[in-house]
């Protein structure tokens, strides 16, 4: 879990990088940022800011150059990622959530911190808590993870509603034994694919 001084710290480093006026701590934008980010460690923040710091220009979504740092981060470091069993999130370490835009209708992907087994410096929502603000959990152990949930349910952030499933190759294995798909998002597939398509899973996940 990020601290929130690591996050502001975070965010001054990478607009001076391209000298860019850094946009106030509390502004609707930073704390959007925030709220998509903050389950990344403390630990993983010099390493994202580095990657970042490589590009030729400031990127236009800076909450996705984040996580998608944050993904490289988790290859190349796989040794520091600690899995521990909660019977709250089931190890996630987080919900996969869903959220109705007011304006637009259209549903949007984000994931939140597990409070039985993260720690923040202010309360993090049970699952219950956030049913009751209006957004659409996953259940824990859902069959097929979350693509499969967002099918499912219509909700069309992680797949197209209407769409079949056939033309959702690219986020599918084979489950063994059954011939049935898992529509888990795979790590492994991801880092198989060409840098345009990852960016597009990327995005998709945390949108």
């Amino acid at each position: 879990m990020m601290n929130g001084d690591t996050f502001f710290g975070m965010m001054r480093n990478i607009y001076a990088v391209f000298n860019k006026p850094v946009p106030s701590d509390s502004s609707p934008f930073v704390m959007s940022v925030w709220e998509r980010v903050n389950h990344v460690p403390d630990e993983a923040v010099p390493y994202i800011v580095n990657q970042i710091a490589d590009e030729e220009r400031m990127p236009q979504n800076v909450g996705r150059a984040i996580l998608r740092a944050w993904e490289s981060w988790q290859t190349s470091n796989p040794g520091r990622m600690v899995h521990i069993h909660c019977d709250v999130c089931g190890g996630d370490g987080f919900f996969w959530c869903w959220k109705q835009d007011e304006k637009t209708g259209k549903y949007q992907h984000f994931l939140s911190p597990c409070p039985a087994c993260r720690k923040a410096d202010y309360p993090l929502p049970s699952m219950r808590e956030l049913r009751e603000r209006g957004v659409v959990v996953m259940p824990v152990g859902y069959a097929g993870g979350p693509v499969q949930f967002d099918r499912d349910s219509e909700l069309g952030a992680l797949w197209p509603v209407g769409t079949p499933e056939g033309c959702g190759k690219r986020f599918l294995s084979a489950t063994e034994g059954e011939g049935k798909r898992d529509m888990r998002l795979d790590p492994l597939r991801l880092r198989a694919m060409s840098e345009a398509e990852r960016a597009d899973v990327v995005g998709a996940r945390y949108a």
